[in-house]
């Protein structure tokens, strides 16, 4: 087999080789690779081959290696612990695992890592009970903590993957739906009495955002353009809408065109601010962080029952994971 061709990426190795009258593309991200086999007279010499690898192919190939990453993972039983003492999700005792059940190998907490593991990034070693600060992300590159895509060999016991810079997404949402649970009676409790209250698994979805990306006419011009979407979509004959909203003001705005909406969000309204819920420190919140994730989470399964899911803002994290886990919110939620 003859090598061709090195493709620079910022991320992967991408090789071409040529092989038995065939182009071979190889992309390799640590210890897994995805090999692709074309003829040598389906493409037009090497820059036709090159010409194959669109961002499209090699992001796809990735977020495959993160499936793989994941056989992997619960082959070898490696066990995970998610870490939300930072300041963007508690101001107090509450964790991930006060509303949330993993149905894989899980630590309980870091105190059961052993003291002399060896952690990647270095800069963790002896610092795991440490919070992630917006001082810390600030000083990402310099301390080397943004570990990218999870695509190369770690040579240590721990690997720390901090949530800065990059989103990635693992694709596989059936297996979310499988081994992620919401596990706090307060979330269940409280949407199992707005399921009572309206017709939620029967309404359309409404998600109305802006308090911490748009500008103020912007905002207001953000909901006059969904109203126009739902309103194309038949909204005006067809099935209820449940609403759900971080933004008091853009909220009333809705009820103005639609008053027979419901609108479910309760915190969240009360807090709402143009920095960001999420942003506000303990001293600028008007109800404790605990009870505000609780509303929060809430709205998100509320909006994740609905089906179709309309939102204010095309690149909303919030409402498209609300549409990818709405196959398997009962499962999720143990229904």
């Amino acid at each position: 087999m003859r090598l061709v061709a090195n493709v620079p990426h910022p991320v992967c190795k991408i090789s071409i080789f040529s092989y038995n009258e065939k182009w071979i593309i190889e992309i390799e991200g640590g210890q897994y690779k995805q090999t692709y086999k074309i003829s040598h007279d389906s493409v037009s010499g090497l820059d036709g081959v090159k010409s194959l690898l669109t961002t499209e192919l090699v992001e796809g190939t990735l977020q495959r290696f993160n499936g793989m990453h994941t056989d992997f993972a619960q082959a070898f039983k490696l066990q995970i612990y998610v870490d939300w003492s930072d300041e963007m999700w508690s101001h107090g005792n509450e964790n991930f695992y006060t509303y949330f059940k993993l149905n894989i190998p899980t630590l309980n907490s870091i105190s059961e890592i052993p003291e002399d593991a060896t952690v990647y990034p270095p800069y963790w070693q002896g610092k795991l009970n440490d919070k992630l600060t917006k001082e810390l992300v600030d000083k990402s590159k310099e301390l080397n903590l943004d570990i990218g895509l999870l695509n190369k060999d770690f040579n240590a016991d721990v690997v720390v993957f901090s949530s800065i810079g990059y989103r990635t997404l693992y694709p596989d949402s059936k297996f979310f739906g499988e081994v992620f649970r919401v596990i706090d009676p307060r979330i269940l409790q409280k949407l199992k009495e707005r399921k009572q209250k309206y017709p939620i698994q029967n309404s359309r979805g409404i998600h109305i955002r802006g308090t911490d990306r748009l500008r103020p006419h912007k905002r207001i011009l953000s909901v006059q353009s969904l109203v126009s979407l739902v309103v194309t979509n038949g909204a005006l004959n067809g099935p209820k809408m449940t609403v759900v909203s971080d933004d008091k003001e853009n909220a009333l705005i809705w009820k103005r065109f639609f008053p027979e909406s419901f609108l479910v969000s309760e915190l969240s309204l009360q807090q709402t601010s143009l920095a960001g819920n999420h942003n506000l420190g303990k001293d600028s919140l008007s109800s404790p962080k605990d009870e505000i994730n609780v509303d929060m989470i809430s709205d998100f399964f509320t909006l994740a029952s609905c089906y179709p899911i309309y939102t204010t803002c095309k690149d909303s994290r919030f409402a498209h994971e609300a549409r990818r886990l709405h196959p398997f919110v009962n499962m999720i939620l143990g229904q």
